[in-house]
Formats: structure tokens, C-alpha cells, sequence
């Protein structure tokens, strides 16, 4: 068995390219040539394949429904590590096409001649076209502790923040479905796509349909040995599939995250505290969360108002804004210490998403289905921050209607 699929796909003439985001300015695609790589599925080396050069078909979403035969270009053809690259030409895809559909070859054993035995279908697909919207991520096979095995229905599942980050604990990478230790998916917006970790033929066949969904929203199906999961994933948040049993010591499961860009997040900057430590003098420093029913609220700024308790009065207020990470957490370093009265305000909190600020009462309802509620730990609040540490304030924590909350502590910790 061996792995396969499309390294690249460019349209020569515009330059166009499947792993490149799709320009805004898009235009049809004239002149395709595609980078199909053959790995082992586990031990062993492909790098002495071949493809047989008359096979090579390519199936269309669109046109007169016959398949369009694609050429072996073998001065562009490379072997790489235990494997091999070719390269193809496919020419002009038919008018109005957005995705192939299935691209179709058989693969020659080396010293086979004519023996059915030496001589491997393959089949791969979809594969959206450069022009086309696509979602861009990537998949690590891990195998699931036999306590977090024991914790999960036996079925399909999917797990989101903290619950998937709880579940990987103590799992371990599973490098035998193949040789590369994570897959990048480029996925056809709403198109079934199947997925190689686990590997197309397994028990545990596994596919996605993404589409993107308002604001940082991803619209997701994922569908596994007859079974079926719907729902929605963040941008760029990683989540777990679990997939179904099959035996003993077979739960396997899929850290995943999706994009719908290739740009790299943008970076949220560490202000200067308004009361900086002084040259000479130890600071300390002030953390805090923001979660919604416990869960992290993500990344987002969050305008503190800052006071400070000095000679017998309050100094301010001075207003900072401070980064909050994905894990919702924030960080407020070097601050001199001493006695400080903050106010936290909900309406001081902007999410940010691909880059952009958003409306926190929009985002919590896309991201969290949360539609109504209340905040707790807001409003105003005097703390300590201590010489060389820093000192924990409560969550500001969203509830939504009907959910419980979860309490916070408040302490000093070793900085």
C-alpha cells in the first residue's frame, strides 16, 4: 500500500498556486501542472516506481464527462526520501470547472513487466482547482492514554478546547499510518474530501466537508466507518476527532486545525505598563483570563483602567490595553509593586478574528452559540502585585443563560 497525493497544483500562466492563497482577483486557470508524490504506507521505499505513462486520467466537476488524459513529465519527475514525485501535465481543465473530481493512474513495481502483480490503481481526489475557494490546515495522527480512551464514547467524536486539550494529555504521536509526521490539508469548500491519516482503506476511513461560515466560523461534517459528526470549528483552533473503535488498543485520534487563509496570524503586541517598575526595582506582574462558561474566550485586546495606591491616595486612572492569547489569558509584565485598582469592562473587550477587531455580543454568538447572558468578575477591583511575582486576579468570565459558572482564584504565584 502507499500513500499518495498532490504536493502542488499551478497554473503555469498566472502563476496560480493550490498552496498559495487564492488571490482575491482570481482568474480561470488555462494550464495545469500538478506534483504527485508516492510514499510507502509504512515500511518499505517507492522511490523506484514509475507511472505508467498512457493511465493518467483526470476527471472534472465539469465539461462533457469524459476524462482528460495528463502526461508524465519525466525530466520534472524526482525521487525523494523512501519515495517518489512526478510531475504531470494537465493541460487546459474545461470550461466552468472548479474541482477534479478524481485523478486516476497505476503505479509499475520495479522489474514487473506485464504481471498484474507489479502494477497498483491508484485514485485521488477531490482536488480543487488554484482558482478556487479552498480552506487551507493540518492533521497529526495521535493514539489516545487508555485513561483518555476509557473517558470517550465509543463511536465518532469531536472534542474543542480545553476538553481537546485534556484529552491529548499523555496520548502519543501515531507515525504508523505513514511516514510524515503531520498532513496539509487544502480542502474544496464544501466538497467531501477524504483524508490519508488514517489511511483511504483503513477501518477507520475518515472525511471532511468544510466551508467557511461567518466571521471566524468553519462549517464542518466529518464522517468516519458510517458514522457521522456536524457542526462548526474555529479559525485556526485546533480540535480533536476521536474515531470510532475498532478492537482493542486501536483508538486513534486526529488533532486538526483549519484556515480559511495562509496568511499567519497577526501578532498582538505587549503594552508598557502604566506604573513600570523603576530602574533597580524588581516589578511584578498582574494575570488574568477571560472565558466564557469556563471555556477560553480567545484572542482579543481588553482596555484595562489602572490605578495606583501612593502616599496615602489613589494615582490615575491610566488606561492600557492589554493582549489576550488564545488561551484567554492575559499578562501585564514589569509593573512596580504595590497596591492597584483596576476596572474590567465587558464593553473594553474586542475580539480579534483573521486580523480584524470584531463586535464581542457577534462573536460570542458565532462562536459560542451563546446568544444571551451575564458577566461575572467584571467591574472593579483592588489587588496587590508583589516585588518578583505576579499576582492572579478572577476570571472575567461570560455566562450564558442556563450554564453554570466557574469560579476563578485569586492568589500570588512565583514569577
Amino acid at each position: 500500500r502507499f500513500l499518495v497525493w498532490i504536493r502542488q497544483l499551478v497554473d503555469e500562466p498566472t502563476g496560480q498556486s493550490l498552496t498559495l492563497e487564492r488571490p482575491a482577483n482570481a482568474i480561470p486557470v488555462t494550464m495545469l501542472r500538478a506534483t504527485l508524490q508516492v510514499l510507502p504506507a509504512n515500511l518499505g521505499d517507492a522511490s523506484q516506481l514509475e507511472l505508467e505513462p498512457e493511465s493518467v486520467r483526470v476527471h472534472y466537476d465539469s465539461g462533457p464527462g469524459e476524462p482528460v488524459q495528463a502526461f508524465v513529465d519525466s525530466e520534472r519527475t524526482v525521487t525523494v526520501a523512501h519515495g517518489k514525485a512526478f510531475s504531470l501535465r494537465l493541460g487546459s481543465p474545461p470550461r466552468g470547472a472548479r474541482n477534479i473530481t478524481e485523478l486516476t493512474a497505476t503505479l509499475v513495481k520495479p522489474g514487473s513487466g506485464e504481471s498484474p502483480s507489479g502494477r497498483v490503481p491508484l485514485r485521488i481526489g477531490p482536488i480543487v482547482l488554484p482558482d478556487q475557494p479552498r480552506l487551507y490546515g493540518d492533521a497529526i495522527a495521535y493514539k489516545l492514554s487508555s485513561d483518555a480512551a476509557s473517558r470517550v464514547p465509543a463511536g465518532l467524536a469531536v472534542f474543542k478546547r480545553d476538553k481537546a486539550t485534556e484529552l491529548l494529555r499523555n496520548a502519543t504521536q501515531d507515525r504508523t499510518s505513514a511516514k510524515l509526521p503531520a498532513m496539509i490539508l487544502v480542502l474544496p469548500e464544501g466538497v467531501q474530501t477524504t483524508c490519508g491519516v488514517p489511511l483511504p482503506g483503513s477501518p477507520n476511513t475518515l472525511s471532511l466537508t468544510a466551508s467557511a461560515g461567518p466571521m471566524g466560523q468553519i462549517g464542518l461534517k466529518v464522517q468516519a466507518s458510517g458514522t457521522q459528526w456536524e457542526g462548526f470549528a474555529w479559525e485556526r483552533e485546533p480540535f480533536i476527532i476521536v474515531l470510532p473503535t475498532h478492537g482493542p488498543d486501536s483508538r486513534a485520534a486526529l488533532l486538526v486545525r483549519l484556515t480559511r487563509t495562509t496568511t499567519p496570524g497577526v501578532r498582538l503586541y505587549n503594552p508598557q505598563p502604566p506604573f513600570a517598575a523603576t530602574p533597580g526595582e524588581q516589578g511584578g506582574s498582574l494575570r488574568g483570563r477571560v472565558t466564557v462558561a469556563g471555556e477560553p474566550f480567545g484572542r482579543a485586546y481588553l482596555r484595562l483602567s489602572v490605578s495606583r495606591y501612593e502616599g496615602g491616595a489613589w494615582v490615575g486612572p491610566r488606561s492600557v490595553r492589554v493582549p489576550v492569547a488564545a488561551d484567554g489569558t492575559f499578562l501585564l509584565r514589569n509593573m512596580s509593586p504595590g497596591r492597584y485598582r483596576l476596572v474590567l469592562a465587558p464593553a473594553a473587550l474586542t475580539p480579534i478574528v483573521l486580523g480584524a477587531e470584531q463586535d464581542t455580543e457577534s462573536y460570542l454568538r458565532h462562536r459560542f452559540s451563546a446568544n444571551a447572558g451575564r458577566w461575572i468578575g467584571a467591574g472593579t477591583v483592588d489587588i496587590d502585585v508583589p516585588s518578583g511575582r505576579s499576582a492572579q486576579m478572577s476570571e472575567m468570565q461570560f455566562v450564558p443563560d442556563s450554564v453554570k459558572p466557574k469560579s476563578g482564584p485569586t492568589s500570588a504565584e512565583a514569577n
